[in-house]
């Protein structure tokens, strides 16, 4: 078994995430404000992986938002214009915002929903392609 090393690093000036850099797990604890919390969820993966040794830890997806309607083109966690189409988001689309990784639709329950990434202008190869308006895609 690799070195068991979890780790709580900031993630901005106020959040706290725990990370682990064991091997190729790619666990990553929720943002905390609290950093007791952070360091709560690193023993809670340090004990999963002295439970299940040498298992990969299996990734859940990041909820989906909806976007703001007044502003879609923004994130709806830190408000950072995460979409870069002329101010006009697609529907049927999950955006991701490149600064705090939210992803966001403008249906979150939608199951037709589809990935577009990071869309931003730094990112503009991310845009997706025009929805086929006849679902063939």
């Amino acid at each position: 078994m690799p070195r068991l090393v979890v780790k709580v690093e900031p993630f901005s000036n106020r959040w706290h995430v725990a990370i682990c850099r064991t091997g190729v797990c790619i666990f990553v604890s929720p943002r905390q404000v609290v950093k007791v919390a952070a360091e709560e969820a690193a023993a809670h993966h340090r004990q999963w992986h002295r439970a299940n040794p040498g298992k990969e830890w299996t990734r859940l997806p990041e909820p989906v938002m909806e976007w703001n309607n007044d502003k879609p083109h923004r994130c709806p966690a830190c408000h950072t214009i995460a979409v870069d189409l002329d101010g006009h988001p697609q529907a049927g689309w999950i955006y991701t915002c490149c600064a705090c990784k939210t992803r966001f639709a403008d249906d979150p329950g939608d199951s037709l929903l589809r990935e577009a990434g990071s869309c931003c202008t730094e990112h503009p190869a991310g845009r997706p392609s025009m929805p086929d308006l006849r679902g063939t895609s």
